[in-house]
């Protein structure tokens, strides 16, 4: 390993519980188990110290509660949400530099009626440079919303919101993605025909809506889509369930463009 690198070493431990010791260079960390969990634990050391960019904080306005992720946007800064917090306490749209020394509220979630809000999962930069999200809640019907906005945070606008048609989906906990075609795809946790979940797709300006996949409460494939779908050069979109399935738990699926 090239000694420039930032990841400089990797230890191997077992029998331990939580450790945090400082070396010359950062620090070493791990998670330690006890015994009889005789599993490799990864430790690095890093070439330099942990900086926080910005402190959330409950008693001011720029959200806290940060549950999405962050995403690195074309022009070089950090967008990311924040379940709660903001004006309404129904969450936030921020952006910060790379250092922390910018950072900027975007959207407080709830600032118009119909607005969406609590936003669970983190943000994509669409191919036309906007950004692209979902809330949990909120829109009209109060079961979730998909949304956009500038890097600027101009032009906010609810895209849709769930469930759409009566039988669509609601409640999303996670983001949408970007088809090859430039369509938004996405999952709902609930919603559709038996309340189970689905899969949608939307054309960016909210105005193509359709589901294309309605999970059952018997179906080999599970239900109640929690995390974010995949899709790959061919069109095919994988997913996991939470629930359901063979053995009652979930499984990992593929959905196959000629299947939709």
């Amino acid at each position: 390993m090239a000694k420039d690198s930032a990841l400089e070493c990797v230890v191997f431990a077992r029998y331990c519980r939580f450790a945090m010791k400082p070396v010359l260079r950062g620090a070493i960390f791990c998670l330690w188990l006890l015994p009889p969990f005789e599993v490799p634990v990864l430790a690095a050391e890093f070439s330099a110290p942990l900086k926080v960019l910005h402190h959330f904080s409950a008693n001011n306005q720029s959200g806290y509660n940060g549950q999405g992720g962050l995403i690195k946007g074309s022009d070089g800064a950090l967008y990311g949400t924040t379940s709660t917090g903001g004006r309404h306490d129904l969450g936030t749209i921020f952006s910060s530099d790379c250092n922390g020394g910018k950072y900027r509220l975007l959207h407080a979630f709830g600032d118009s009626l119909g607005d969406g809000w609590k936003p669970f999962a983190g943000l994509i930069e669409g191919s036309d440079g906007k950004l692209y999200g979902t809330t949990l809640a909120g829109g009209t019907s109060s079961q979730g919303a998909v949304f956009s906005v500038g890097k600027d945070g101009k032009g906010y606008q609810v895209l849709r919101s769930f469930p759409v048609p009566v039988g669509g989906g609601q409640n999303l906990y996670s983001p949408v993605v970007e088809g090859s075609d430039g369509a938004l795809y996405g999952s709902a946790l609930s919603g559709g025909a038996e309340h189970t979940g689905l899969i949608f797709r939307m054309s960016k300006d909210g105005r193509d809506y359709s589901p294309i996949w309605t999970f059952t409460l018997n179906g080999p494939e599970g239900n109640h889509p929690y995390g974010s779908v995949l899709l790959d050069t061919n069109g095919a979109i994988y997913g996991v369930t939470t629930s359901g399935g063979a053995e009652r738990q979930g499984a990992v699926f593929r959905l196959d463009r000629a299947s939709r």
